[in-house]
């Protein structure tokens, strides 16, 4: 890990190694992180964040994310500038926010 410098964080080290024997239950739905992930999921993951896609909505979701990229490739710099400045004002004039006291 060192020599690929890859990234590792952790609170402290374990010498007692883990078992070589397979155990728990094996194709069960878990917890992470507060989401459900059933076996078959899909789970993408980048800098960003994780996602979850459940097995049964992959299609649906697949379709809906195509059809954003269809239009996101057919609209023009200047339009997604324009449109880009429209949600930004919304958004600020609509978020309460005060500025700190000095």
């Amino acid at each position: 890990m060192e020599a690929a410098q890859f990234p590792v964080f952790v609170l402290g080290t374990s010498p007692i190694p883990g078992l070589k024997v397979p155990g728990g239950e094996w194709q069960v739905p878990v917890q992470c992180g507060g989401v459900t992930v059933h076996p078959g999921d899909l789970m993408v993951a980048d800098s960003a964040g994780i996602l979850c896609l459940r097995a049964d909505q992959a299609a649906a979701q697949l379709e809906q994310a195509e059809a954003a990229q269809r239009r996101e490739t057919a609209q023009s710099l200047t339009d997604w500038q324009q449109d880009h400045r429209r949600k930004l004002t919304q958004a600020l004039q609509s978020t309460p926010f005060a500025l700190p006291e000095v």
